[in-house]
Parts: C-alpha cells; structure tokens; sequence
C-alpha cells in the first residue's frame, strides 16, 4: 500500500453495538440504515503477531476491508474526540478531521479524498476502510486472501499494498451515508454469569391492528433493559440473560411509525433488539406466556404549515433519511409547505410541486401570512409572517434562491442618488452573500419616470443571474394615499423587455402626524389597503419607516397588519458623539424589540443599518460591527447605502 506522507484515517461517531466472533454463517447487518444479509468468511487481525478479538468483527464491504475506528486506532496509540458534526484524531502531532457524510478528510487541514466512504454499522458502530488506517498510523499492512487475514506491523512503518478482496455475491451495496448516528446509551452491558444457562430468542414478530403496534419477541429470558437512542429514531431492548437462535433475522417494516427489527448478539448472553423508527414514539412493555411484547405509540407532533429553509443549500430526498436518494435541491429562504413528519425529517412540497422530505434542523418553522381577501371585502386579512417564535434569526444566510421572502438575509441600498451597481459590484455581492437589493425607482413628485424604469431593464437580469433578489422601493409622502397607492402598483407590476419582475415593492413611509397616531394608522390604512388589491399574487409588501427610538408613536400595528415586513431606518450616528460597538448594538436590538412590543405580535423586521455620512462621519468599523451582531434578532439586515461606504466598512459588511 502506497504512503501518502502524514495520511490518513478517519473515524466516526460513539458506538452502541457491540457483537462477539460469530461462526460464518449468512447474519443480517444494517450498513449505512439498510439491512443486508453479509456471509463472508470471518476476517482476523493480528498486531505485531497479537491476534485481535474486536468487539465488532472486521468487515469485507464494497471490496475494502473495514475495521471499527475506535478499536484499531486506540490500538496504534492514537487519541479520538467528536462533537456533533465531526470527529478528530490525534496521533504523532498530526490531526486528522473527518466530518459526518462527508468524503473529504482533513489532514492538518488539508483535504484528502477517501477512496470509500465511512460507514454505520448496526446503527452506530463506525468503521473505516483499513487502507486508511495504515496510511494515517505508517504501518506495514499485508493481506492473506487464503486466510482472510490481515497482518499489521506497527514498528516497521515500510509501505505495502493490501491485496483486493471479492465480496460474494451475497454481500452488500451500501448506499454512501447513514440515517442517523446513535450516541451511547446507558443500557446494561455487563459481562453475564457464564454459569446460568441463557435462554434462546425464538422468533420476533410485529403487529399493527387499528394503530395499536407490538413488536412480540419470544423468549423466557425476564432480564431486560429497555431505552431509546437520544435522536429518537430507536427503541433498545437488551435481553441480559440469552442467545439468538439460528435463523432468527431482522426485517424491514412498511409502517408510518416502525421502519424494521434489527435482533443481534450484543455480547455472548446479550441480545439486543433494535426497533427503528420512522417517527418518534414512546413505548410500554408487558410479559406473558413466554413472550415480551413492546407496544409502541406514536408521539403525535403539531405539525408547522410552512417550513424556510435556513442553509445554504438542503437536498430533497425520497425518504426520511440521508440514506435516501436525493430528488433535487433548495436554497435559503424558500418556503416549503409541510405535508408529514418522521422523526427530525419533514415531508415538504415545493413551489414546483416536487414532493419530498427534508431535514428539519436545516429549516425553521413558518406561518404563511392568511390570504388577502378579494377586492369586495373591506375586511384586509393580517399581512404578518412568523416565523419561529421570533427567535431564529438569518445571521445572512436565508434567501439565497429567487423565493418567496427577498427581504431575508443580507442587503444593499441604492437611492436614486446613487449610481448603479456594477458587474463588479455584483460579483462582490454574490461573494459577499448579499441576497437582496433595495433599489430606488418611484417617488410621489417625481412619480415612475423611464430613466428609472431603464434601472430596472439593466439590473434586474443581471442580478438574477446572479442569484440575487431586487426590491423596487419609492419613496411615498402620503398626501394622496390613492396615487400613492396607484405609483406603487405601477412599480411593483412593471414588466422589463426581457420579462423580468421586481421579487418585492417597498414604501418609505416618512412623513407620518407624530402628534396624532389615529390619523397616522388611518393614513397608512387607507395607503396599504388600495395598494394590496394591484399587487401582483404573493409580492411581498414592505414597510420602510423609522425605529421607534425617533417616532415612538408611529402605528407599528398598523404597518404589521398590512405589509410583510417593516424596514427599521436604524441609523444611531446622528451627533458628533464618540459612538462605540455597545452603543450601535444597544440601538439596533432595542429597536427590534420595541416595535415587537408596539406591534402587539411578533413581526418580521430587517434592519438597515447606517452606512452613510449624516454630516457627523461615518459609522466606525466598532460601531458597524456592533450594528450588525444585533441584527441576529431580524430576519434581515441590510445597509444604506453602499455607494457611501469607505473600503473599510464595505469589508466588514461583506464578510460578515
């Protein structure tokens, strides 16, 4: 086997599922969440001329030998530590980095591509290709195909090959990633008293009549210890006191709740049953006429209406599990309607019509706003979007996809003083992860003029292309409601040459009575109402205004009982005090919190920061970092504007 220098090994996770040797004989294994029936012969190790007796037994998968992790590296003298997303090894001062699903390893943060990927083994015991093991620990490593044996030198540290092995016909094809990884549970794994004669597990059947569900296994042994796995997906049942019988294998289940049975020898007197489920579910146990019946309920969640996806990019798959296929994929910020639910995966429908499952924690939960009413009624339905309790924030990475919600994530500002972004400007965007534009194009004396329209023709395309949304914003005095109302119609329906349409409509709402907020709401009533009834079906309508701090009587409520969202204008540098990282902070969260409050319910809330010179400077970088790591409370947060930036603040902004 060839060295590649300090390389390589990997890992994985904390392990559940111990077995002793086996005679060869076809036995049932899950490998990376499917079951498989596996006869090849017993593989042995020996370490510097040591037989091994691995909890686990070597494996022969996809013509590479696997050994568990922990066995053989612990064995060579190196140290492992995990968290939730990956684990690490030490050994000789290099470390070695592997992440869940993943088949890139790091090497003193290089990357390294593995030639097989890890693998699951009875839900939890991990193993990896040996080729790895000897290139990460510099060991001699030969195999005996006529033995089935793998000799392991540790002192010599030359370079050799391992020899390819065959599967038998009979043997696995794994798919790449499991479904879950299982952490350690606190079922009873002490050593049997080898002097009491274990009973046997005859059989293990399941029954399913009007959603009362058991799984039934038939045995004398009362020496049990029952638990679930602590992501929810299994039920334990170790019988401390007996042996599997021959013959006895696992099945797979077509079940909304029970996904299969997987019975194994845990350790020589222990079986261990696994039940694994589709859902999350609470269980009961009962024992009579020589059998152990474990009734299962379901655990009946409430379902969200709409989930947002909150990374990146999620894939789409056929079932509940990173064992299934992938469908296709999402991006930040789309809304997904829910259909069902199976333990942390969600079964969504896409704007398209794909349906699918997902994982939930890539996702936040989302009420869609009630359809307006049709243009007869008086009565507006609540324009409000939740989301999440209001406590999941964006932190820049939702909206990336031309979805619904253009206001979430990262934004920039362009007034019509400003110039229009460039091609550079855009690819520093994309960079940047900005996923929205606010450009303004309207306002109530100048009215919707072509020059601006021109704006729209250039930019929109380009920023598509992009993959980045664009949210027509004008400026509205709300002197006549009507024309304004008409004017932001107008924008929000205008249609480029090319086919091309605004992804939201924003009104900057200013000049409001601040002495007379019954006037005030009725204003922006009277504005939002008209407004809504032109719009085309599903743009979102914002709100742009100032924070409560500068009109505390502005009609909050109002504005979040017609628009999607409200637009906080959070500029703290007003003066020619010394302003400092605690003072931008404290400005933004207690204007997020505020118009929480005056609002009567939680409302979706970006942010535009101060990134312009009010005759007092700029913001410093303190300041713009303070600013920011507030807007965590806001769906988004964004940044007037960005032509009136210095280099400095448009990195900061750009790489947060």
């Amino acid at each position: 086997m060839g060295r590649k220098g300090k390389y390589l090994f990997i890992f994985l996770l904390i392990f559940l599922i111990y077995s002793g040797t086996f005679a060869y004989a076809a036995e049932t294994y899950n490998i990376d969440g499917k079951n498989i029936s596996y006869n090849y012969p017993p593989i042995n190790i020996l370490i510097d001329g040591v037989k091994q007796n691995p909890n686990m037994k070597p494996l022969m998968i996809d013509n590479h030998v696997f050994v568990p992790v922990r066995f053989i590296s612990e064995k060579m003298g190196a140290q492992i530590g995990y968290d939730s997303t990956k684990v690490w090894i030490t050994y000789n001062g290099d470390k070695i980095v592997l992440y869940f699903y993943k088949d890139t390893a790091y090497v003193n943060d290089k990357p390294v591509k593995l030639d097989s990927s890890v693998k699951l083994v009875n839900y939890g015991y991990t193993y990896v290709p040996l080729r790895f093991i000897s290139e990460a620990f510099k060991n001699n490593v030969n195999w005996d195909e006529n033995t089935n044996t793998v000799y392991i030198d540790s002192k010599t540290g030359t370079d050799t090959q391992i020899a390819s092995a065959k599967l038998s016909d009979q043997s696995s094809n794994t798919t790449q990633t499991s479904q879950s990884n299982l952490n350690n549970t606190s079922t009873n794994q002490n050593t049997q008293d080898t002097s009491v004669k274990p009973y046997t597990v005859d059989s293990i059947g399941f029954t399913n009549m009007n959603d009362a569900r058991s799984v039934i296994i038939l045995t004398q042994d009362s020496n049990y210890n029952i638990s679930k796995s602590p992501n929810k997906d299994a039920i334990f049942v170790d019988l401390n006191n007996a042996v599997l019988k021959n013959g006895v294998y696992g099945f797979a289940l077509d079940d909304k709740v029970v996904k299969g049975v997987i019975p194994t020898q845990l350790i020589p007197n222990t079986v261990r049953v696994i039940i694994t489920l589709n859902s999350d579910a609470d269980y009961s146990v009962a024992q009579q006429d020589g059998k152990l019946i474990v009734n299962i309920q379901p655990i009946i969640t409430t379902l969200p209406s709409s989930l947002m996806v909150n990374a990146d990019v999620v894939n789409i798959r056929t079932g509940p599990g990173t064992q299934y296929d992938i469908i296709t994929q999402v991006n930040n910020g789309d809304i997904l309607s829910v259909i069902d639910k199976s333990g942390d995966w969600y079964k969504v429908k896409l704007q398209n019509g794909v349906v699918g499952w997902i994982a939930g924690w890539l996702t936040i939960a989302y009420n869609n706003p009630n359809q307006i009413a049709s243009d007869t009624s008086d009565n507006l339905s609540d324009r409000r979007t939740l989301t999440a309790g209001g406590s999941q924030s964006s932190r820049g990475n939702i909206g990336q996809a031309l979805t619904s919600l253009p206001y979430a994530g990262k934004g920039v500002w362009y007034s019509i003083y400003s110039t229009m972004p460039t091609a550079n400007d855009l690819s520093r965007f994309v960079n940047a992860r900005v996923t929205h534009i606010y450009l303004e194009v309207a306002t109530s004396k100048a009215g919707f003029p072509d020059k601006w329209k021109k704006w729209l023709d250039d930019l929109l395309p380009a920023a598509h292309r992009a993959g980045i949304k664009v949210i027509a914003w004008l400026y509205t005095d709300l002197k006549d409601t009507t024309y304004d109302a008409s004017l932001t119609a107008q924008v929000a329906n205008y249609v480029t040459p090319n086919g091309y349409r605004v992804d939201g409509i924003a009104a900057d709402i200013e000049e409001l009575p601040q002495k007379d907020p019954v006037t005030a709401a009725k204003m922006v009533e009277d504005y939002a109402t008209q407004t809504l009834k032109n719009l085309p079906a599903g743009m979102p309508f914002i709100a742009i205004t100032y924070p409560p701090q500068y009109r505390p009587n502005y009609p909050y409520a109002t504005m979040a009982k017609y628009f999607d969202a409200i637009a906080l204008m959070d500029y703290w540098h007003v003066s020619s005090a010394n302003y400092t990282y605690d003072d931008a902070k404290n400005f933004v969260s207690d204007s997020i919190k505020k118009v929480q409050f005056l609002a009567g319910n939680i409302v979706n809330i970006e942010v535009i920061l101060h990134g312009y010179d009010d005759g007092y400077g700029l913001p410093s970088v303190d300041e713009l970092k303070g600013a920011l790591d507030a807007s965590k409370d806001a769906v988004g947060y964004s940044i007037y504007t960005w032509n009136t930036l210095n280099d400095e603040l448009k990195d900061v902004f750009a790489n947060y």
